[in-house]
């Protein structure tokens, strides 16, 4: 070969060198800017997200306070349990109650039915009877009123006794 083709040859190998070397930093560049990009992009994202966890871990702290406020306005289960049974075993007393109750008022019903039956056999009225009742219960209102004065009477004479030994004429001082 000769010195010329030689020259040639090492211009051309030099050049094909320099146009790799260029398009390889070319890449270069370009890959080192991806990464840039990247690197913003990823920290644009790590800020997102770190202001949606905030976001989400407040609304969970919320949500566990007014979890907590619910919680007490809740009975827990034993007291409520508890208050179950005192008030089925208010009802049953109460049932039992009115079930006596009604008893009773059926007697005092066949007892009223009797009472009429036996008057209109003997021929009395009602009436005649409302008004006996009547007259016993003036007659036991009366003996309460005399007994009521009698008692007060009784008061006022002990009363003035008692003043009369602790502060009248027979006192010796």
């Amino acid at each position: 070969m000769t010195a010329v083709s030689e020259i040639t040859t090492t211009v051309d190998v030099t050049y094909q060198f320099n146009t790799r070397l260029a398009v390889m930093e070319a890449r270069l560049d370009a890959l080192v800017e991806t990464i840039k990009e990247t690197a913003l992009l990823r920290d644009r994202a790590l800020v997102m997200q770190a202001g949606e966890y905030e976001r989400r871990l407040g609304d969970l702290n919320h949500a566990h306070e007014k979890q907590r406020e619910d919680q007490a306005t809740y009975m827990p289960r034993e007291l409520y349990d508890a208050d179950k049974k005192e008030v089925r075993l208010w009802q049953g007393s109460t049932d039992r109650t009115l079930t006596e109750m009604k008893s009773t008022l059926d007697s005092l019903h066949s007892d009223i039915a009797q009472i009429l039956a036996m008057a209109q056999a003997n021929g009395t009225s009602i009436v005649r009877i409302d008004n006996t009742m009547a007259e016993e219960r003036g007659a036991r209102t009366a003996q309460a009123r005399t007994f009521t004065v009698v008692v007060a009477i009784m008061g006022i004479g002990f009363t003035a006794l008692t003043l009369l030994l602790n502060f009248g004429p027979f006192v010796t001082k």
